[in-house]
């Protein structure tokens, strides 16, 4: 890792963070061969710390296990040992916030409620990207990264044939994101999950297995607590767009038209190029979700001119619709709202009469559009707002 802040104070604070994100980057590297032994010989574990990493360990890598079919039951376990926990350090902080972007619309719409309502806030990234430092001039705040680079032999251990996969990058963004809060004393992370990174793709040996877990209200709260008890009390990591889901994102999105042709939320974008061709590659079920989530509310032209492409034109596509509409035994394992969303989307979009003769839209007005017997009540479900989030009281009393 290398981290580009203002200043860092070296204590037990810096320490202590240090050790845990340690183990938060290792989870790229245990998983290499999984194997049923774990040694730490950095520091060392209550019982309550290695509960919470095994925890982590098993529900973020879920996806990893299911697509290796391997048998997590009882295979990752922390070791701990009879000590005591160490208790959590204070620290002086400013009222000011720390927001991690991405790249996407959902950080964006952050943002834009933060400057509305005149909360100071900072950025963070892990990694730099073109797209994102485009976005960045934009908002005019001050920017801290972190570079962070996997080991070389990890790479060349996954051509011999070690395990590879997904891990929950959003739990790496946690612990970095609280290293540099702690670097600049910023009492807030505000993060950009919404309700329904909740919901999850697949049940495999009798878990629900979940893409986005690390974005979920259960993450989000175990991370509290943790951090809490043994880090930090004076630092708060919460989600600002928990208590919606993402229709209602996308909405608010659009309401800010000037980031409609500079955002991406494609995954081949954040690989090292030079340019930003290929925003959005039009092939993926991220691509396909977006297309179909902003469509109710944006012009079709203004829509198409931003993607590239109409993706309801490509009838190529329509087997990853039949997944995101929940017409498949498994959701696209990737960051995308629920079927109810996606259905609710499409309805919208059939109502204002656009892309009519699109591959996509005919198929769902032929075939899916007809069982849906209760839309007025999935519409009403998809633009709520839950009551199930941890926001702070300081951000309540402005929303």
């Amino acid at each position: 890792l290398k981290l580009h802040v203002d200043k860092i104070e070296e204590g037990p604070l810096l320490d202590r963070i240090l050790f845990n994100l340690h183990l938060a980057l290792g989870i790229s590297y245990w998983k290499a061969y999984a194997a049923p032994t774990i040694k730490i010989k950095s520091g060392k574990l209550t019982r309550g710390q290695a509960e919470f990493w095994s925890t982590v360990y098993t529900k973020g890598l879920g996806e990893f296990f299911y697509q290796n079919q391997i048998d997590f039951q009882n295979l990752v376990r922390f070791p701990y040992g009879d000590q005591n926990a160490e208790g959590a350090i204070a620290v002086e902080v400013k009222e000011k916030a720390l927001v991690p972007l991405g790249g996407g619309k959902d950080s964006l719409v952050t943002v834009d409620w933060l400057q509305g309502k005149g909360v100071d806030f900072e950025v963070f990234t892990l990694n730099s990207y073109p797209i994102i430092e485009e976005q960045i001039k934009q908002i005019g705040a001050p920017h801290h990264w972190i570079e962070r680079t996997i080991d070389p032999a990890l790479l060349e251990e996954n051509k011999k044939g070690a395990y590879n996969g997904h891990v929950p990058i959003s739990m790496i963004y946690a612990f970095t994101s609280l290293l540099v809060a702690a670097a600049e004393r910023h009492k807030y992370i505000v993060l950009s999950n919404e309700h329904s990174s909740n919901y999850g793709n697949v049940e495999y040996l009798g878990e629900s297995i979940n893409h986005q877990w690390s974005k979920s209200l259960e993450f989000e709260q175990l991370f509290q607590k943790y951090v809490k008890k043994f880090i930090t009390p004076d630092i708060t990591y919460f989600s600002l767009l928990r208590p919606v889901y993402e229709i209602t994102i996308a909405q608010k999105f659009i309401e800010n038209e000037k980031w409609l042709n500079q955002f991406t939320s494609c995954n081949t974008n954040f690989k090292i190029t030079e340019s930003e061709e290929g925003k959005w590659c039009g092939k993926c079920a991220k691509c396909a979700f977006v297309f179909a989530i902003l469509a109710p509310f944006v012009e079709e032209k203004k829509l198409v001119g931003a993607l590239g492409r109409n993706l309801f034109a490509d009838e190529n596509l329509w087997p990853l619709y039949e997944e995101l509409l929940g017409l498949k035994e498994v959701k696209p394992f990737d960051c995308v709202g629920t079927p109810e969303e996606v259905k609710v989307a499409l309805a919208m979009v059939h109502e204002k009469g656009e892309y009519v003769g699109d591959a996509v839209m005919d198929s769902f007005a032929k075939d899916v559009l007809p069982t849906i017997t209760n839309l007025e009540e999935m519409k009403k479900e998809v633009f709520s707002f839950s009551s199930e989030h941890s926001i702070p009281e300081f951000f309540k009393q402005k929303i």
